[in-house]
């Protein structure tokens, strides 16, 4: 998301740009294409959306009626809400 974010810029986007990481693209690129993710995805999913946030992802999106992330389970889905909810609350004294 970093290198996507710096292309944009330095082409000059004339108009302001929010985005979010998409649970999908995460696992996918976790290779997370399971009902349940093993250790080893989960623990990639979660690096792969910190690196979005700290890139500049405003959240985290949702396709959950799409492939992967019709697999995911409740708790996969509020493990990573509450990881970009993380930064956001600290920095609020939350």
């Amino acid at each position: 998301m970093g290198s996507w974010l710096e292309r944009l810029n330095d082409h000059g986007l004339p108009l302001n740009l929010a985005t979010h990481a998409g649970h999908n693209t995460l696992r996918a690129a976790a290779g997370a294409w399971e009902a349940d993710l093993s250790a080893t995805e989960a623990s990639a999913v979660s690096a792969h959306l910190a690196e979005a946030l700290k890139a500049g992802a405003l959240g985290l999106s949702t396709g959950l009626i799409y492939a992967p992330g019709c697999f995911a389970g409740t708790a996969e889905i509020i493990g990573l809400a509450r990881q970009v909810r993380a930064p956001k609350a600290k920095a609020k004294g939350l």
